[in-house]
């Protein structure tokens, strides 16, 4: 018994750690989406389209589509001399020009924008999800058992959470499906329903093993005053 509840509690606090790395990696990420929401708009409207080229306003560097050599259907892409890609489609290439465009600037800057608020938000969720991870490791390793009102809280509102981080990644997914001129799906992946599912079956469980502790502990107490109450008879 003392060595399962020694690896219940090393695995927790190993658990309880992974999550304060997480945590701090998608405040970075956040941190990081910010600084693209401010750049964007900035990058894209000190851009130019000149036939198949893309020039930047102040400079003399260009981004030009070039005819392949091997294969004459499709294009290279290159940074002034540099090759960047190659292979490029002409409905590809077509497509990343009206991007930059004077009327698909306004396009890009709006969804892009729009696809990174919601990217935020999911990752705001998602460090949410993480904080309350910490915390329910962390009170079962520091508690004597598992199955406290705290934590069938702390798995309720992670799955919670949860569902909302699946509703705003499909939402966030549109502007973006706008952007490229692409049909978007609107399927669900299967694991993500079995994690939530698992998360609120966990928290059921964590509620029942409280409520028969609590029980357990109430009939002891009542134990313990009909013992007294027969020894002051």
């Amino acid at each position: 018994m003392e060595k399962t509840i020694k690896r219940i509690k090393g695995l927790s606090k190993a658990i309880y750690i992974l999550a304060i790395i997480a945590k701090v990696c998608v405040t970075i990420a956040m941190v990081i989406i910010i600084l693209a929401m401010i750049a964007a708009p900035v990058l894209i409207g000190i851009t130019e389209t000149d036939g198949s080229k893309i020039t930047f306003k102040g400079s003399s560097d260009t981004l030009h589509f070039i005819e392949s050599e091997d294969n004459p259907n499709e294009l290279t892409l290159k940074y002034n001399k540099n090759l960047i890609a190659d292979g490029i489609s002409r409905d590809d290439a077509i497509r990343i020009l009206e991007f930059f465009d004077e009327t698909g600037k306004t396009k890009t800057i709006i969804c892009l924008e729009v696809g990174m608020a919601f990217g935020f938000i999911g990752m705001l969720i998602t460090r949410m999800v993480l904080r309350r991870t910490e915390k329910l490791f962390k009170n079962i390793n520091k508690e004597d058992t598992p199955f406290t009102e705290e934590n069938v809280k702390l798995l309720k509102k992670m799955g919670a959470l949860m569902i909302w981080s699946i509703v705003i990644s499909i939402i966030g997914a549109i502007p973006f499906a706008l952007l490229n001129n692409s049909k978007y799906d609107f399927s669900i992946q299967g694991y993500n329903i079995i994690e939530i599912l698992f998360v609120y079956v966990a928290a059921y469980i964590f509620e029942y093993g409280y409520k028969v502790q609590s029980g357990a502990k109430e009939n002891v107490k009542v134990a313990e005053s009909e013992a007294e109450a027969k020894d002051e008879k």
